[in-house]
């Protein structure tokens, strides 16, 4: 089917919080015995500011299995800043091909009480994963920060930039955008202006 949005939907709401729009859907297909199960183990260190640990999955269904295994650790600085590290692999069996692939993300949050921010740099292969990844983020490389100001209760300034890339085709695009939104309880308003150029193949 298809969805309809009356307005844009934002990255991250006026309280910095990052908004996803999540599709739920059933579809009817021939019941056989599966296995999935998956495992995780961790650990924390320095009074609880470093947390770290190791993540298994094995996913099965009718197109064949997949084993996923990753690693990832969280530094907290001050109460306010941490950095977040991520890596993983993935390699599967399906009925027309062998899908194999890596992905990490790198991450640098602070979250004050007027300036909110957030630093990344991600890459996930076309095939990575076991169907749970966002297939507009597969076999990209993505870096880029999120900010937020705050001016007031109710008034606050949000901007974006982001370079992503296409691993296979080396197509690019570049991103940078500015608002400004106002908000209360009744009513909110918002003005703003965005950059966007993508270079593909052809130019």
């Amino acid at each position: 089917g298809t969805l309809l949005f009356r307005e844009p939907v934002n990255s991250r709401d006026f309280d910095f919080n990052p908004i996803f729009i999540v599709a739920e859907y059933e579809t009817i297909g021939t019941a056989v015995r599966q296995l999935n199960a998956g495992g995780r183990i961790g650990a924390r260190l320095l009074d609880g500011r470093l947390q770290a640990g190791a993540t298994f999955v094995r996913d099965e269904s009718i197109a064949g299995k997949s084993d996923l295994g990753g690693v990832d650790a969280r530094f907290q600085f001050t109460p306010e800043t941490e950095v977040r590290v991520e890596v993983a692999s993935s390699e599967g069996q399906g009925i027309a091909s062998d899908p194999e692939g890596s992905a990490y993300i790198a991450e640098l949050e602070h979250r004050g009480d007027s300036f909110n921010a957030l630093a990344y740099v991600r890459r996930q292969s076309a095939e990575f994963g076991v169907g749970q990844q966002n297939g507009a983020e597969g076999g990209t490389f993505k870096a880029g920060v999120d900010a937020q100001l705050r001016l007031g209760e109710h008034l606050a300034v949000q901007g974006q930039t982001y370079r992503q890339e296409n691993l296979a085709s080396g197509a690019t695009r570049d991103v940078a955008d500015a608002r400004l939104e106002y908000r209360t309880d009744l009513w909110s308003a918002r003005a703003g202006a965005q950059f966007a150029q993508d270079e593909a193949i052809t130019g």
